[in-house]
C-alpha cells in the first residue's frame, strides 16, 4: 500500500484548535494510507478556559485551575497516534499566502491543508487570550481587574450580552456595598435570547443592579458618555465586543474581520483551507455551537478534503433554531434555555453558576 504524506497546519490551540487536532487524528484510524505531519501554531503556551472569567474576577485564586499547557496537551493527544508527526510552535502568524500554500511566522511553513481556528479577542484582555501576546497578558489583566473591583465603590459594565450580565450578577451578589450599573446597547439585555431577558433583568435588579438599556455609549477612562450625559465611575469594565483574530489573512476573504466560507467551512476558491470556531462569519460564536453544530460538519469535510474520501455524504452548516444559553446571575442560579427549552434557576446553578464549570475546563481544552 502506497503511503501519502500530507502537511497540515492548525492556527489556534483553544477550543476549536484542540477540537480540530483531535478530530483529524481520530480520522487516521479509518484512512491508514495517509501519514500526517501536523503543526499547531498559537501565540500562547497555555490554553485558557475563559468561560470562568466572571467567577475569576471574584475568586482569582482559582486561575491555575483554568490554564493548561498546550505543548503537554498536543503531546498527549499525539502519543495515541505514533505513526503521525505532531508539533507545537509558539508564535504569531504574520501572514498566509493562499496561492502558494504558505504560513509565515518567522519562517515559512508549507501546507497541503490549513485549519484556521484562531478565534477572537476582546477589548479588555481579561475575557480572552490575545492574538500576539501570550497568556500572561490575560492573567495579569484578571488579577489587576479583580483588585480594582475590590477597591471600587461604583462600577459600570458595558455590554448587555452574556458576559456583561454574568459579570454584573457576580459583582452584585458578592459586593452588596458597591453600586453596579449595566449598560446595554440593545432594547433589552440578552437580546439574542429574548425569552430570557425579563427574567434576567428581574434577577439583576433584585441584586441592586441598575440597568440602562438602548444606549450606545462611549468610554473615556472612568467616564461613560451617551446622549448629552456623562457619568463617572470608580471603574468601567468593557464586555461588549469581540475582535476576530484574522489580521494575517487578505481582506478579500474577510467580512467584518471574520472569515467568509462556504457552508462547509471551506474558504472560497481555496477548499484546502478549512475554518472552525469563532473566526467564522457564520455561526453563533459559542462553545455550544462549536460542539453541537460545527463539529459534525467539520468531521465530514476533513474526511473529504484531507483524506479524499469521496464517498462522504455531508450537509452544510445550519445554525440551530433551538438555542442553548445558560447565564448565571450570582452563585445561586440564573436564567437559561437548553435546546429551546427554558430551564429553572436551580438547574442553572447545577449546570454552571455553582463553579462556572471550572471542573469541566480540562475536558474542553486538553
Amino acid at each position: 500500500m502506497t503511503i501519502e504524506s500530507k502537511n497540515i497546519i492548525i492556527i489556534g490551540a483553544s477550543y476549536a484548535g484542540i477540537l480540530a487536532l483531535k478530530s483529524i487524528l481520530n480520522k487516521t484510524n479509518q484512512y491508514e494510507q495517509i501519514k500526517l505531519n501536523i503543526i499547531v501554531i498559537t501565540p500562547n503556551d497555555k490554553a485558557f478556559y475563559n468561560v470562568a472569567t466572571p467567577r475569576l474576577l471574584i475568586e482569582y485564586e482559582k486561575i491555575d485551575n483554568v490554564l493548561f499547557s498546550i505543548k503537554e496537551t498536543v503531546d498527549n493527544i499525539a502519543a495515541k497516534y505514533s505513526n503521525h508527526s505532531v508539533n507545537f510552535i509558539q508564535g504569531t502568524v504574520k501572514s498566509v499566502d493562499l496561492e502558494n500554500h504558505e504560513v509565515v511566522i518567522q519562517s515559512k511553513y508549507k501546507y497541503d491543508n490549513l485549519i484556521i481556528a484562531s478565534g477572537s479577542r476582546s477589548i479588555m484582555p481579561c475575557w480572552k487570550l490575545d492574538n500576539e501576546k501570550d497568556q500572561s497578558l490575560t492573567i495579569n489583566s484578571i488579577k489587576h481587574l479583580s483588585q480594582q473591583i475590590k477597591n471600587s465603590k461604583s462600577i459600570a459594565i458595558i455590554g448587555g450580552g452574556t458576559t456583561g450580565v454574568e459579570t454584573s450578577g457576580e459583582l452584585a451578589s458578592n459586593y452588596s456595598d458597591k453600586k453596579i450599573t449595566l449598560y446595554s446597547g440593545s432594547k433589552i439585555v440578552l437580546q439574542s435570547i429574548p425569552c430570557l431577558s425579563s427574567k434576567a433583568e428581574d434577577q439583576l435588579k433584585k441584586l441592586g443592579v441598575e440597568i440602562i438599556n438602548n444606549k450606545q455609549v462611549e468610554v473615556d477612562g472612568n467616564k461613560v458618555k451617551y446622549d448629552d450625559i456623562v457619568q463617572e465611575y470608580d471603574l468601567v469594565i468593557q464586555a461588549q465586543k469581540l475582535i476576530p483574530n484574522s489580521e494575517f489573512l487578505p481582506n478579500q476573504v474577510l467580512e467584518n474581520g471574520y472569515v467568509k466560507t462556504d457552508e462547509f467551512f471551506r474558504l472560497h476558491s481555496f477548499p484546502e483551507v478549512i475554518c472552525l470556531g469563532d473566526i467564522l462569519s457564520i455561526g453563533s460564536h459559542s462553545l455550544v455551537d462549536l460542539l453541537y453544530n460545527q463539529k459534525n460538519v467539520f468531521d465530514k469535510v476533513i474526511s473529504y478534503e484531507i483524506f479524499k474520501d469521496e464517498s462522504i455524504l455531508f450537509q452544510g452548516y445550519k445554525q440551530s433554531t433551538r438555542a442553548t444559553m445558560v447565564v448565571p446571575i450570582g452563585k445561586n442560579g440564573g436564567v437559561g434555555v437548553v435546546f429551546g427549552i427554558p430551564i429553572p434557576s436551580f438547574l442553572v446553578y447545577w449546570i454552571k453558576s455553582r463553579d462556572y464549570m471550572i471542573s469541566k475546563a480540562r475536558d474542553n481544552l486538553t
